[in-house]
């Protein structure tokens, strides 16, 4: 069979990419510790926003996203964040930044998006980096410069964003605003996989299996592959199905190998659906059957 690995060519896109993410906003919540403020009487949340507490501030406008004890109302969220983003409060100033790069409860702004990405980045906070890296490779609102983007990029990998960590690797990689060195693409692709991040998992697996930057080593490759797959990994799900019909790192098995591609093919993995249609046309019906039960058990999840 061609050997289709979904490798950092196939990444190339999101590099080139703002991901304009209205779901950043549920990631915002998610890094809040909103809880506590649920708990809390709107009274007291009032009185506390008044009284101009950046996290009151920003917790009415996290109420206003999700709904809670009101209609869903994104300008007001807007407004709410934004009076937290005066206050000071550093991920208040980015997810501004990323209302007004959508369009999302304010009128779409790209200069003041990058502004306010800026402020939140002086503070320290990694997401904004991450932000400003992408607006300089893809060059919005800004002259494309590869080279101020792997640095943005760095300071929040720094930081401990492992979507950064996963960029710096790709940049090393692809020689992007960098000088390629697949050693320390190797490194930050082993960050962010230590750290579960599914991409990164699939792209460290790929440097151990050719030996980029790293020991040549297929079963520490199907290791780190395999864990991408289980987490619903779709690419890293297509790899593992070429690992088990060719026996890299592991006994050749192709009901496995079809297993994995009938998952990768769920998730939407163009390449996995020809795989998956060759593989059923070679093997008995048992063997089919098999592997679409196995595929049957696997938790449902996924992604590209």
């Amino acid at each position: 069979m061609d050997f289709l690995y979904h490798s950092l060519r196939v990444k190339l896109h999101p590099l080139f990419a703002v991901w304009l993410l209205p779901a950043v906003l549920a990631a915002a919540s998610a890094e809040f510790d909103l809880e506590p403020w649920k708990q809390k009487p709107r009274t007291e949340v009032q009185a506390l926003a008044e009284k101009n507490d950046p996290d009151a501030l920003f917790a009415l406008a996290m109420f206003y996203w999700e709904g809670h004890e009101t209609q869903k109302d994104p300008a007001k969220a807007f407004d709410w964040a934004m009076r937290a983003a005066e206050a000071g409060h550093a991920r208040a100033m980015n997810t501004v930044g990323v209302c007004l790069a959508n369009g999302f409860g304010a009128e779409r702004n790209l200069a003041q998006a990058r502004a306010w990405y800026e402020k939140s980045a002086a503070l320290g906070y990694a997401p904004a980096c991450f932000n400003l890296g992408k607006m300089f490779i893809a060059g919005i609102s800004v002259e494309r410069d590869p080279v101020q983007a792997f640095q943005w990029f760095l300071k929040a990998a720094e930081l401990g964003d492992v979507e950064s960590q996963n960029m710096v690797a790709m940049s090393y990689s692809l020689g992007s605003g960098v000088l390629a060195d697949m050693a320390k693409s190797a490194h930050w692709y082993l960050k962010a996989a230590e750290a579960g991040h599914a991409p990164s998992q699939n792209d460290i697996g790929l440097h151990y299996l050719k030996g980029n930057g790293v020991p040549k080593d297929p079963q520490r490759a199907l290791q780190w592959i395999q864990k991408s797959a289980e987490q619903g990994y779709a690419k890293a799900q297509f790899n593992l199905g070429v690992f088990h019909e060719d026996g890299l790192g592991v006994e050749k098995n192709k009901v496995e190998a079809l297993k994995w591609f009938i998952l990768a093919a769920r998730n939407g993995d163009e390449g996995a659906k020809a795989e998956r249609a060759r593989l059923e046309n070679e093997l008995p019906r048992e063997a089919r059957e098999r592997a679409q039960s196995l595929a049957n058990a696997f938790p449902a999840s996924g992604g590209s």
